[in-house]
């Protein structure tokens, strides 16, 4: 008959169990590190005249909760050991959605800021409702061309020859 303490004992050498508390522990700070960064921010936002802070924050509590989430999955896995293409996979995977989710966020708060400054023409002269689409254009490609070379990066791609070929 084992006693209790041997059970835990065995229980907290099972890999797979340690993997579901690492989840469930990143569950739990994704949430409070989005709480805490939320409610300081609100307080500094609430403190200026314009909206354009508050839909700002509103925008980034995802892909802040999704990234904490996203690291402690990343210790799950590592946790857990997969054979060597699953977990390279599973590594790929995990950045990849990480860096997908930071470039929507990129898109949407490059909307947000081009509209705001596009209905301040006295403050913003260059920003212009015909001048629009070329600024927005502009900072979509250079968020791909960043997302790009953070997804080769995920996925373990030499990018030498390409930071070269742009002269970098």
């Amino acid at each position: 008959m084992e006693t209790i303490e041997e059970t835990l004992l065995e229980l907290g050498n099972n890999h797979y169990l340690q993997a579901l508390g690492v989840l469930l522990v990143s569950l739990i700070l994704a949430k409070l590190t989005d709480w805490i960064l939320t409610r300081g921010l609100t307080r500094l936002t609430q403190k200026t005249p314009s909206e354009i802070d508050d839909q700002m924050l509103a925008m980034i509590h995802k892909p802040i909760y999704y990234s904490v989430l996203a690291a402690g999955l990343a210790v799950a896995v590592t946790l857990v050991e997969l054979p060597a293409p699953f977990g390279f996979i599973s590594f790929g995977l995990i950045k990849t959605l990480v860096v997908l989710i930071w470039l929507i966020l990129g898109i949407r708060l490059i909307l947000l800021i081009l509209d705001w400054m596009t209905l301040q023409p006295e403050r913003f002269h260059i920003v212009q409702p015909d001048t629009k689409p070329l600024f927005d254009i502009s900072a979509r490609v250079i968020l791909f061309g960043g997302a790009l070379y953070f997804l080769l990066i995920a996925w373990n791609v030499d990018v030498t020859a390409w930071l070269a070929s742009a002269g970098i």
